[in-house]
């Protein structure tokens, strides 16, 4: 009997939303439109061709909506009502309307609506675009996403911790793999908390994204591997080995102090126990040696890129994952330096 008492108390209150009326939006409602979409409470009045030309789906929900008899009317034009969010399907439309305008600025939740809702009415040009625009941050080239991400974290700049997990689930729902290794990286250095149970995002920030459990796993698996890329990588660009060119005598006894320095512990924890390989500081900026000549300044800094690179090209790897095409370049250099150079330099 309780069962009953809440499955009419339910289809009453579902019967009772139908039958109020929608509010009219105030930027889409055209008293010329041939056709009203309704989302939540929200009614936009439109073109019906505008949405059915590009879209298989629209053409099948307006298509069958015109063959009912009993199909509901607002000032006698057809309705489909939506289960999606009023304010996605105002984003939808402002991309249809006028996307070379719209497409020059596009914040990351206006980036993600559209990819879902092109996607899911199957309307191709909107998730082609949108997709460029999420590809032009989560780079398969390293130099791009990294200057990406930086602009993203200046100071004073909000961070969106919620931006990477859905960059994760987009590049999983349309299949644009090569968005995925960059993605899962930023998902892997978020804080445990936030990986595990979702981050608020939306512009509202009503919404939580969240990872799959096997996306949560191939991150925290990960990042026992850039830890160690980058212990390894700190070390082979600290090796004590000047420049060709060095212009002071005093530089490789400024390399050997980090070296003595990493061997004593003398240093925070912090400085070798990480895995954002790629995204933090190289190890000269955190144990900063007396003075180096600009030559020997200039090939540190062109070890670590050549180390960052060697990382970059193994992240499908490490997070399991099968990216076709995904650069397996390395970055050449006349100097040739190896783990077991930099472990005997460490250890000695």
């Amino acid at each position: 009997m309780v069962e009953q008492s809440v499955t009419s108390r339910n289809r009453l209150d579902s019967e009772e939303r139908e039958q109020k009326p929608p509010i009219h939006d105030e930027e889409f409602w055209f008293t010329d439109g041939s056709a009203v979409v309704v989302a939540g409470d929200v009614a936009f009045r439109v073109y019906e061709g505008l949405l059915t030309r590009d879209s298989s789906v629209f053409r099948d929900l307006f298509g069958a909506r015109r063959r009912s008899a009993s199909a509901e009317r607002i000032d006698g034009c057809v309705v489909v009502r939506l289960p999606d969010v009023a304010e996605e399907v105002r984003v939808l439309l402002r991309a249809l309307l006028s996307p070379w305008l719209y497409y020059q600025t596009m914040s990351f939740s206006v980036v993600e609506s559209l990819i879902r809702l092109g996607h899911k009415y199957r309307i191709q040009h909107i998730t082609v675009n949108a997709l460029e625009r999420l590809k032009s941050h989560y780079s398969d080239d390293m130099e791009t996403w990294l200057k990406a991400w930086r602009s993203m974290y200046e100071p004073g700049k909000p961070c969106q911790p919620a931006d990477a997990i859905a960059a994760v689930n987009l590049a999983r729902l349309t299949g644009t793999l090569s968005v995925l290794p960059s993605a899962l990286y930023e998902c892997s250095i978020l804080p445990t908390r936030v990986l595990l149970q979702g981050a608020q995002h939306g512009d509202a920030g009503t919404a939580t994204a969240r990872l799959s459990l096997e996306d949560v796993e191939r991150c925290l698996d990960a990042r026992r591997l850039l830890s160690q890329d980058y212990l390894l990588s700190a070390l082979r660009v600290m090796v004590p080995e000047t420049s060709a060119d060095c212009e002071d005598m005093q530089c490789a006894a400024s390399l050997e102090v980090v070296l003595k320095t990493f061997r004593s512990g003398d240093h925070q924890e912090s400085v070798l126990c990480r895995y954002d390989t790629l995204t933090h500081r190289s190890p000269l900026e955190l144990i900063r040696p007396e003075p180096l000549c600009g030559p020997c300044q200039e090939m540190l800094e062109e070890r670590h890129r050549r180390e960052q690179q060697k990382t970059w090209s193994r992240l499908p790897e490490y997070f399991g994952i099968d990216v076709p095409g995904w650069s397996t370049r390395r970055h050449s250099s006349q100097e040739t330096v190896n783990a077991s150079d930099s472990e005997t330099a460490l250890v000695c």
